[in-house]
Formats: structure tokens, C-alpha cells, sequence
């Protein structure tokens, strides 16, 4: 099998995509499926439980529930797996996640079936989005299926073990401007905690919103992300760190954790400050990752400048998550009407 890399533009909405701006629109287009909601991470925790490894960045519940509102997701428990399928409001396309439960049994093949059947129902693609290597090979044992696979290295996610993360941050260059805003603000980390709502979004708002355009955040408001994760805080088991300096908060990263990977869900500095970056990447494994050793920093969207920060953090590997076309011209014939 030759996974293609895809650099094609973004899609162009289709006509579907009129009626899906809301839980509301896609529950229409797949009326089995339910509305995420912040009660559905109890649901999720019990399904991701039997997977061997953790879950790309896009797939941590934190990720789902954050930007719910221009990736709307439904789901449905199809036998023993969880089924989610999102509708992005960018791109106008519908998207299958993968069913999260066993891998490889009769369960998780009954429900590629169900999913593929809710979206041939409503004439739409099948297409399973930010699937894991590891899920591939349970994809490939579909017999009744064509199967085309592609990544696109802008969604590759960052994964850095902790010691080398950790040995990216003791850098001498890195210790240098650690020192020098020491010297300069005598700043103060501490952890993060529900009571900083305020907080993170003024820093948001000073430090990220007048350096952008709104259209900028074509993936969701920031501070509308930053508030709902803020709101649940505790509900998401969220943790992270607030950097203070001499007229208040400077700084910020809210992380969370899957298994063996840490996080990185939001972070923002106040830009031109030298040593506040490097400041916080050096308190996270300690102040957050303890008994974490995989940190996942998530992808860097094409972007040139974030790509090049990134990849200058330290030895690292790229994750691919895989998009899975399914095609069956044959499969009520094979199945059976589902």
C-alpha cells in the first residue's frame, strides 16, 4: 500500500454544508447521531481505554469539545465503538472519525459498516479522518471496501519523547534567554488552575488578538476556545501553567494527557519578550508531564514560522494522520441494506 502525501488546497464547500453550521444541521443529515456535548467525555474515556497507544492531537476529547463550534461533531455507539463523524464549517466537508474501541473485531467492522452506510444514505463521501497508523492496518482487513490513503505533512503531529524534549530546553541558547528575562522581570510560574479564566483570556486577547486578523482563526475564535476550555477546566482534567511578570500574567499553556503523551492544547506569550517561550517549555515536564513520556505539540498548519519554531525544539518525529476513503459499489449487495 502507497500512502500519498495530499497537498491539494482546501475543498470547496459543497452544498450540503448550508444546513450544517450547528449540532441542529448535521443531526439532520444523520439523525442516529447525538450532539457532543462536555457529558460525553465519561462516554469517550470508556471507549479510548482498550487502544494500544494515545490518540492524535485532533481526537483528544479537550481538542473535540474546544473547537465544537466550526468542527461540529455528533456521535453514536455503534456495538462497542464509539462513532463520531464532525462537519467542518471551513471546508464544507462531513468527516468520519475513527470508531474508538477494539481494534480489529467484529464490533469495529460493523461500525466502518454503519458509518459508511449513514453517509452513502445522504450521497456523501466516505472519508475516516485523522486516523492513526496504528488503526491502518484494521482499515486494510476490510474486504468488501476500495481503500485509498493519504497525509498531508502540515497535520503531522510533533513527538518528542520527554528526555528529549526536556534536553531541547537545557540548550545553552535556551538557558541564556531564560536567564535574561529572569534578570529583567523576575517572572513567576504557577500552575494553572480553574480560578485563571480571566486571566487567559486577557492574555489572549492583549498578546495573540492584536497581532491577528479574526479571519486569521479560520479553525475558531481563540478567546471563544480558550473560554469554553477555561469553563471546564476540571470537567476536562486540563492542566497547565500561568507565567506572571511584573504587571500581571505574560504567558500561558493549557495541556492535557492521553495514556502516555502530554498535550499541548493552547499557548500564548506575549510576542518580542525574549526567554518567555523557553521559560515555559522548561516548566512543563515537571509542572505538568510527570508520568508522561511522549509530548505531542501538535502540527504546524503550513505555517512556515511555526513549522521552523517547532522543529528547533529538539529531536523529534512527525506522526501522520491518515484520511481512509472507503468505496463499494457492490456493498448493499455484499452487506445487505443497513
Amino acid at each position: 500500500m502507497i500512502y500519498k502525501e495530499n497537498t491539494a488546497p482546501l475543498a470547496v464547500r459543497n452544498d450540503l454544508s448550508v444546513m450544517s453550521v450547528s449540532s441542529a444541521g448535521i443531526t439532520e443529515l444523520f439523525p442516529s447521531f447525538r450532539p457532543l456535548t462536555l457529558e460525553t467525555k465519561s462516554v469517550y474515556d470508556r471507549y479510548i481505554e482498550p487502544l494500544p497507544e494515545a490518540l492524535p492531537s485532533t481526537l483528544f476529547f479537550q481538542g473535540l469539545y474546544a473547537w465544537n463550534l466550526t468542527s461540529i461533531n455528533v456521535y453514536r455507539i455503534v456495538g462497542r465503538h464509539l462513532c463520531i463523524i464532525a462537519n467542518d464549517t471551513w471546508t464544507g466537508e462531513f468527516l468520519a472519525l475513527p470508531p474508538l474501541g477494539v481494534p480489529g473485531d467484529a464490533s469495529f467492522i460493523g461500525a466502518v459498516d454503519e458509518v459508511y452506510a449513514s453517509f452513502r444514505r445522504v450521497g456523501l463521501p466516505c472519508v475516516f479522518s485523522d486516523v492513526p497508523a496504528f488503526l491502518l492496518p484494521f482499515f486494510f482487513m476490510l474486504e468488501h471496501y476500495d481503500i485509498d490513503v493519504s497525509y498531508n505533512a502540515d497535520d503531522s503531529d510533533y513527538i518528542f519523547t520527554r528526555q528529549d524534549f526536556v534536553e531541547g530546553t537545557t540548550k545553552r541558547s535556551c538557558r541564556e534567554a531564560i536567564s535574561h528575562l529572569q534578570r529583567r522581570e523576575r517572572p513567576v510560574v504557577r500552575p494553572l488552575s480553574a480560578e485563571d479564566s480571566d486571566a487567559v483570556i486577557d492574555v489572549t486577547k492583549q498578546f495573540f488578538c492584536v497581532e491577528h486578523d479574526c479571519r486569521d482563526c479560520c479553525f475558531g475564535c481563540e478567546v471563544t476556545v480558550v473560554s469554553r476550555l477555561m469553563r471546564a477546566f476540571r470537567e476536562l482534567e486540563l492542566t497547565g501553567i500561568v507565567v506572571e511578570g511584573q504587571d500581571g500574567p505574560i504567558a500561558f499553556g493549557i495541556l492535557c494527557g492521553q495514556k502516555d503523551t502530554l498535550f499541548f492544547l493552547s499557548k500564548k506569550v506575549r510576542r518580542s519578550t525574549r526567554g518567555l517561550n523557553e521559560l515555559l517549555n522548561a516548566a512543563f515536564p515537571d509542572c505538568c508531564g510527570a508520568g508522561y513520556s511522549l509530548i505531542n505539540y501538535s502540527e504546524d498548519m503550513g505555517l512556515e514560522g511555526l513549522r521552523l519554531y517547532k522543529s528547533r525544539l529538539g529531536k523529534h518525529t512527525q506522526r501522520h494522520r491518515y484520511r481512509v476513503t472507503l468505496s463499494a459499489a457492490n456493498f448493499y449487495e455484499k452487506k445487505g441494506a443497513l
